[in-house]
């Protein structure tokens, strides 16, 4: 949308994120994006860290709308300055912004659709919402051993992420009955939400090995994160580097498993590591 050195920058990062039109809109609209805190990440990655993130603030349903207005009004507004030719008149663009967001929310079958469209991380393929479902009814995800008739350790993690690249992580761990045996929380640093859950998993695995523990069953509210194991596979670069580290660490395991817990759930763990971000 804008040119510099009198050389075109086409990239889709450059167009919905970089480009010195794009910055401004993102920050002066209703979201007060600074989109240069992730311009490492390739356009994908940047979109789905950044609904992730709204998803879990107070009316996500009109935040995350609003998102994909924002991005759609971008794509338009740079169709029309190449091939119309016209130029960018801020009061004229937010205008339309809001005309074609109150559009979408009096559709709001849509709007949820949206939301659990990137809760669940799905394609809208029939394989992976049968995963999915299946993983929500309570199928594990294994990634070692078998359980046998010895005491495993239960342990629900969680963790938060900010924009600005802080992070925090908190876990519980049970033995099959009675209340937690220890908790912990920390605070760190992730590229994305979903880096900061693998980070999480990663740091408890880690304490288990150090205590000994040989029997581990992981129970995580985070579908995305399951998904990938259950794939045996990352389609989100920076969360490989973490998955390796957690599968090799899973080796000094006799029985390791992860599991979907829901959030309603997961209640200790997620007080945690609100902690933990408060701390920062």
């Amino acid at each position: 949308m804008c040119k510099t050195g009198n050389r075109d920058y086409e990239t889709l990062e450059h167009l919905f994120s970089d480009c010195e039109v794009s910055v401004r809109i993102w920050f002066d609209s209703a979201l007060g994006i600074r989109t240069n805190q992730n311009s490492s990440l390739g356009i994908g990655d940047w979109i789905i860290n950044w609904i992730t993130y709204l998803k879990d603030r107070e009316h996500s349903i009109n935040c995350i709308t609003q998102f994909l207005a924002i991005l759609n009004s971008i794509w338009t507004r740079r169709n029309n300055s190449i091939f119309r030719g016209e130029g960018f008149i801020p009061k004229v663009f937010f205008k339309q912004l809001d005309s074609l967001a109150s559009l979408a929310m009096k559709e709001p079958k849509n709007s949820e659709w949206v939301l659990a469209y990137f809760q669940n991380g799905s394609q809208g393929s029939q394989e992976i919402d049968n995963e999915v479902k299946r993983i929500k009814d309570g199928h594990p995800v294994f990634l070692i051993g078998s359980f046998g008739s010895c005491s495993r350790m239960g342990v629900m993690v969680d963790a938060s992420w900010k924009v600005s690249g802080f992070a925090a992580f908190g876990w519980a761990v049970f033995r099959d009955v009675g209340g937690p045996l220890f908790e912990g929380k920390m605070k760190g640093r992730a590229e994305s939400p979903l880096q900061a859950e693998a980070i999480g998993v990663l740091k408890v695995l880690e304490w288990a090995k150090d205590q000994g523990f040989l029997h581990m069953e992981v129970s995580s509210d985070c579908l995305s994160l399951l998904q990938q194991w259950a794939r045996k596979e990352s389609k989100h670069h920076h969360t490989k580097g973490i998955m390796g580290e957690i599968s090799s660490i899973s080796a000094s395991f006799h029985y390791l498993c992860f599991s979907f817990i829901h959030r309603n759930l997961n209640r200790r763990a997620h007080t945690l590591q609100k902690r933990a971000m408060r701390e920062h």
